[in-house]
C-alpha cells in the first residue's frame, strides 16, 4: 500500500468536480504538488518572466485561496504547518516593484519521479517492471517530441470562462500558440478580474469592458493587477 506510484492525467486538476467543493488540506498538499513545475521553466507573472525551478510552485496564496475556496489565512496558516513539517520551503524574489513568493516542494522526486530515482521511480510498480526497455525509450522519445501546447479541450475551458464570446476564431488563434501551463493562470485571472468588476459596477466606479478574447489573449492580460475592492452585498459574477 505504502509503495509504488499510480499515474494521474495533469487536465484532472482543472476539472469542474475536483474544483467544485473547498479542499481538504490533503487535498491542498496533493494540488501544490500537481501545480509544481516538473521541469525547469519560466512562467509570466503580471506580464514578468519568472524562472521556476523544478518541483516549484509559482502561484499566490490569494490566487490558491481561489482555487482551494478558502481564506487567505487559511492558506497562509497551511504554508506555516507545511514548513514546520519540513515539506516546502519558501522564498520571495522581487522583480521591478513586485514581490513573488516561490514554493518549492522538499523532496519532490519522491512525489513525481523523473525515472533517475531509485527503487520503484525507475519505472517498477510495487517491485514489477511496466514497460519494456524498448517501449521505455519510445515513450521518453514521444515525450521530448511532445509540444506543450494547448488543446481543443483547454480552448472549450477558456471560451466557457471568458464572459465576451466574439472572435471564436481568432481567439481560438491566439490561444492555440499558448503554452499549456498556462490554462490554470488564464482561468484564474478570468476569476479575479470578474469579481473585481463586479465590485466596481456595484461602487460605481469606473469599470473597463472586458477585452475581445484575442485582445485579451494577445495582450497577456491574465497578468494584470487587480485591485481589491469587496463588494457590499451578494452578487452572481458576470
Amino acid at each position: 500500500m505504502h509503495r509504488g506510484y499510480i499515474k494521474f492525467w495533469r487536465r484532472s486538476f482543472d476539472d469542474e468536480l475536483y474544483l467544485s467543493e473547498p479542499f481538504t488540506k490533503w487535498q491542498a498538499w496533493f494540488d501544490l504538488i500537481a501545480l509544481a513545475k516538473h521541469t525547469d521553466g519560466a512562467v509570466m507573472i503580471r506580464g514578468i518572466l519568472i524562472h521556476v525551478p523544478r518541483g516549484t510552485v509559482a502561484w499566490s496564496a490569494k490566487s490558491l485561496a481561489e482555487r482551494w475556496r478558502w481564506s487567505r489565512g487559511k492558506v497562509e496558516r497551511f504554508f506555516r504547518t507545511l514548513k514546520t513539517r519540513q515539506q516546502i520551503e519558501q522564498e520571495t524574489v522581487q522583480q521591478n516593484k513586485f514581490l513573488i513568493r516561490l514554493t518549492a516542494i522538499i523532496n519532490y522526486d519522491i512525489y513525481q519521479p523523473d525515472g533517475t530515482t531509485n527503487g520503484t521511480a525507475n519505472g517498477a510498480t510495487d517491485g514489477q517492471q511496466t514497460d519494456s526497455r524498448q517501449g521505455s525509450n519510445k515513450n521518453d522519445k514521444n515525450e521530448k517530441n511532445e509540444k506543450n501546447t494547448m488543446s481543443k479541450e483547454d480552448f472549450d475551458s477558456f471560451w466557457k470562462a471568458y464572459p465576451v464570446r466574439k472572435g471564436k476564431k481568432k481567439a481560438e488563434e491566439s490561444f492555440m500558440k499558448l503554452d499549456e501551463k498556462l490554462l490554470p493562470f488564464l482561468l484564474t485571472g478570468i476569476s479575479s478580474q470578474k469579481k473585481e468588476k463586479v465590485a466596481l459596477k456595484e461602487r460605481k466606479e469606473f469599470c473597463p469592458e472586458w477585452k475581445h478574447p484575442a485582445t485579451w489573449l494577445n495582450g497577456e492580460c491574465w497578468s494584470d493587477e487587480v485591485v481589491e475592492v469587496k463588494p457590499t452585498k451578494q452578487h452572481k459574477y458576470l
